[in-house]
């Protein structure tokens, strides 16, 4: 009994399986650094939540709100154990398995057409065998093949991981444009309100005069036309701005009863992005992460679809005591064990595990150019950003520029129509143009906030100014496919 635990640990050490290969990473040929950008270096770090760089403590606590109670977010978490469980399952494979058994039987044989002198009955006989036994079963991972299904799964599992980090980007990026767009709507529902009451006040105004005939029609209707298309911006302005309650409370995990409060001002943009970011910030961005991890799970297992085509070892071992008595299970003298060995080549099987192996190297194909067009999107999306915010902050300018002119030239269209210089109609058009001038400004700085979100996701989070210092002496390798 000794000696075969002595020759089964022998042959198990020899066979250990040999270490799977390592993945090569691909990448694609980029800039070291981002083009696109402001000239001017930013005034303050930027904190890891790169939200608190709004400085809104009701932001803030909305968000911590939406991580705690996302469905979402709390499914990409099973996904995760789910990858887990699957690795763990992967790896089981590797190790021996081990059962211990027990059990016993009781026969009786007749033995018929024997002949027995002075016995009338059928001679028969009847045995009792008790067993107790430990069976031992593996197949030793000669080529690696276990062991690369195990390390594929494990990659899988830090694909999940990136996956969830994805959600909660995600997540909270969803949740800050929703914030940003229910200020908005809160300011531009302000003017509305403003512009409705101005418009009332004049028409009460005009219908008098239209009633003595003292005012022209055209005047009155065009008038009243205004009007009406105030009241009809301001009820849209009232239905969006419901919708963005609700949205934020879905996202909270509350029911959608649009009672949410909400903020009522637009914060400040946070401090300028420095000049020359450093492309190697995107390694950071979860969606990049997981592309990485499914592309070393699909090139191990092409390693051992192609391994599945090798010979393959199968050792069973058992040992243990066997007897008609139940107290002699414990004496020595009844031990039996058996040790055996098998040798498994596949031959023909229809095109079966050659049809793998073309299976497994199309995903890798697949899993690589996947790779690769959501790098060139992901540079293409900071690129956007950065170039965006430009343009955006000279549109702010212009339009801010826009609305002072136009504020002042209803004030000044008032004065003279009061002083008899002017009609209404013009009065009408330089209030309506201030009112447009007032919204888009807001529309504007909405669009701004929403650039520098878009470019905190593109990056997959914030940055400190020293990544950017630490970075840029540093070039982002040109591979090509391996």
């Amino acid at each position: 009994m000794r000696c075969l635990w002595l020759v089964l640990f022998v042959i198990i050490s020899a066979c250990r399986a040999p270490e799977g290969r390592d993945y090569a990473e691909p990448a694609v040929s980029a800039s070291d650094r981002f083009l696109a950008g402001s000239n001017q270096a930013a005034a303050e770090q930027p904190l890891a939540a790169w939200w608190r760089e709004f400085k809104n403590p009701e932001l803030d606590a909305t968000i911590d709100r939406v991580l705690d109670s996302s469905n979402d977010l709390a499914a990409a978490a099973a996904r995760v154990e789910q990858a887990a469980a699957e690795a763990r399952i992967a790896g089981a494979a590797g190790l021996p398995t081990v059962n211990a058994t027990s059990g016993g039987t009781r026969q009786r044989q007749n033995f018929v057409g024997l002949p027995i002198p002075g016995t009338s009955g059928v001679l028969s006989s009847t045995a009792t065998t008790l067993g107790l036994s430990l069976d031992v079963s593996w197949e030793p991972d000669l080529w690696g093949k276990i062991d690369a299904a195990r390390r594929g799964a494990t990659a899988l599992v830090h694909a999940s991981v990136a996956d969830e980090r994805g959600v909660r980007l995600s997540l909270v990026g969803q949740t800050v444009k929703s914030w940003l767009a229910h200020a908005a709507t809160r300011l531009q529902l302000d003017v509305a309100e403003r512009r409705v009451s101005n418009y009332s006040q004049t028409s009460r105004l005009l219908a008098a005069r239209y009633a003595d005939g003292r005012l022209d029609p055209l005047e009155f209707r065009l008038s009243e036309s205004q009007l009406a298309a105030a009241r009809a911006v301001r009820d849209a302005q009232r239905e969006i701005l419901e919708r963005m309650k609700r949205q934020l409370e879905v996202l909270q995990g509350d029911y959608p009863a649009g009672i949410f409060e909400g903020p009522s001002e637009l914060p400040e943009l946070p401090g300028e992005v420095p000049l020359g970011l450093p492309s190697e910030l995107l390694q950071r961005r979860p969606d990049l992460a997981a592309a990485i991890e499914r592309m070393r799970s699909a090139d191990l297992r092409l390693y051992e679809a192609r391994k599945a085509l090798w010979p393959s070892l199968s050792l069973t071992g058992s040992g243990g005591r066997r007897s008609e008595e139940l107290s002699d299970l414990a004496k020595n003298s009844f031990a039996v064990w058996s040790l055996a060995g098998n040798v498994f080549q596949p031959l023909f099987q229809g095109g079966l595990l050659r049809a793998g192996v073309d299976l497994a190297a199309a995903r890798v194909r697949d899993s690589l150019a996947n790779y690769r067009q959501m790098t060139l999107v992901a540079f293409s999306e900071v690129e956007t950003a950065l170039a965006a915010a430009e343009h955006l902050d000279a549109r702010i300018v212009d339009l801010a520029e826009s609305a002072r002119h136009a504020l002042a030239g209803e004030s000044l269209a008032e004065a003279r129509y009061r002083s008899g210089r002017y009609d209404i109609l013009s009065v009408l058009a330089a209030r309506r143009q201030s009112f447009d001038a007032e919204n888009s400004l807001i529309e504007a700085r909405r669009v701004r906030l929403e650039a520098r979100v878009d470019l905190y996701l593109a990056l997959g989070g914030g940055f400190t100014l020293e990544e950017v210092a630490t970075h840029q002496d540093q070039i982002t390798p040109e591979v090509t496919q391996r």
